[in-house]
């Protein structure tokens, strides 16, 4: 989770360290990947600014905007017709497994 939230929070500074990894750690780029790998990088950051511009514009600045929907959905303390249902369902599982456990460990 914090992988993502650095990533989604700090995408060109993220793009900038991985590329000097890959540098590192791969033998060395050539000058034409840098060159490359540095015009990909300031198109990305130009699009990251336009897309700030965009969202500072917009009313609906929140973090579910992204390129994946995201739910949340809270588990304990929903409001749930039986939730004792998923915790005997949890217990008869470990039960059994215990049980098929314990035949061949006799």
């Amino acid at each position: 989770m914090l992988q993502k939230v650095v990533i989604t929070a700090m995408p060109d500074m993220m793009a900038v360290a991985g590329t000097k990894y890959l540098d590192r750690f791969t033998g060395g780029l050539t000058p034409e990947q840098r060159n490359a790998i540095s015009i990909n990088l300031a198109g990305f950051q130009a699009w990251l600014r336009c897309r700030e511009r965009q969202h500072a514009a917009s009313a609906e600045n929140n973090l579910a905007n992204g390129p994946i929907a995201v739910s949340i959905r809270d588990v304990v303390g929903a409001n749930k017709r039986n939730p004792m249902i998923a915790f005997y369902a949890a217990g008869i599982g470990v039960m059994f497994l215990l049980f098929a456990a314990s035949g061949p460990g006799r």
